[in-house]
């Protein structure tokens, strides 16, 4: 009985979690909206942001990681496709 409570309540607390960095998440884009108005982000910066952003992506795949949307074959198709 002890673990299954144990267990739960681990659940429970990684639903938080996850709920957390989803609200977290959700915030990201309102604020490049807003350093853009500001002034505090550049487009060049922009680029250079969504760039890592693919590296990192392309990175989890090659890895293997386990939470990438896309497979590496996926990846590389994208890239073929996008130079000719």
């Amino acid at each position: 009985m002890a673990v299954a409570t144990g267990t739960g309540k681990r659940r429970q607390a990684r639903r938080k979690n996850r709920a957390a960095v989803v609200l977290a998440e959700a915030e990201i884009p309102r604020g490049i909206a807003e350093a853009f108005r500001s002034g505090n982000l550049g487009v060049m910066d922009y680029y250079k942001l969504k760039n890592v952003q693919a590296d990192t992506q392309m990175r989890e795949a090659v890895a293997g990681s386990g939470n990438g949307s896309q497979s590496l074959n996926d990846l590389a198709g994208h890239f073929h496709s996008r130079k000719r």
